[in-house]
Order: C-alpha cells, then structure tokens, then sequence
C-alpha cells in the first residue's frame, strides 16, 4: 500500500455517539480516535498505537472491547486482532519494541498455524 506523509484521511460515518461539540466543531471521543488508529495500518503498527492508548489511560480494554463488538467496518477483523494482542502486551509488561514485534509475529504464526 502507497502512503504519504503528512495527513491521513479515511472516509467514513462517525455516530453521534463517537464525537462531542468542541467550539464551534466536532472532535471524535477518545474511543473513537483509538478505534481509527487501529485502521489502515500495519497490525504491528495498530498494536503499538492501542497499547500507547490503553498504557495512557485514555481508553479502557472492556469500553474498546464492546466497542469493537458489533462493528463491521472495513479492516475491523484486524482491529479486533490488534486488541487481543495488545491486551496480551499489556497484560504481560512488554514494553521494549523489538520483543513486542516479535511476540506479535509469534502469535500471528500460531494463530494461521491452528
């Protein structure tokens, strides 16, 4: 996939539920902004960028969970699969890049190995 620097876009319906009015604009929730990192990038990439989220607080793993629940947007199967992962490095402390990517690598491998 060709990428650009700078600016990403995605067309998409945002629910009212998923911004809140900011002067005289909308800004997407917290949750909301979460779920679209997740979206169009590398799994390693959506991981990283879930796990800074759920380690700043800024999102919680059940509120991400429900949210990601019922959906099915484009590219959500590898969302879903981001959080899982990113609950795993979590859960287990991993924090140095290159161990988180390979423990990705690992899961994925016996993922398509079951």
């Amino acid at each position: 996939m060709f990428r650009r620097a700078g600016v990403d876009l995605r067309r998409c319906e945002v629910g009212a539920d998923e911004a809140q009015p900011w002067s005289q604009i909308r800004l997407a929730t917290r949750r909301r902004t979460a779920f679209d990192l997740l979206l169009d990038r590398a799994l390693p990439d959506a991981v990283a960028n879930l796990d800074a989220a759920l380690r700043a607080g800024l999102v919680g793993r059940t509120e991400m969970e429900s949210y990601l629940r019922d959906r099915h947007d484009r590219g959500i199967v590898q969302a879903r699969q981001a959080l899982a992962l990113a609950v795993f490095i979590t859960r287990e402390h991993l924090r140095d890049p290159h161990r988180m990517v390979y423990t990705i690598r690992a899961a994925l491998q016996a993922r398509l190995a079951a």
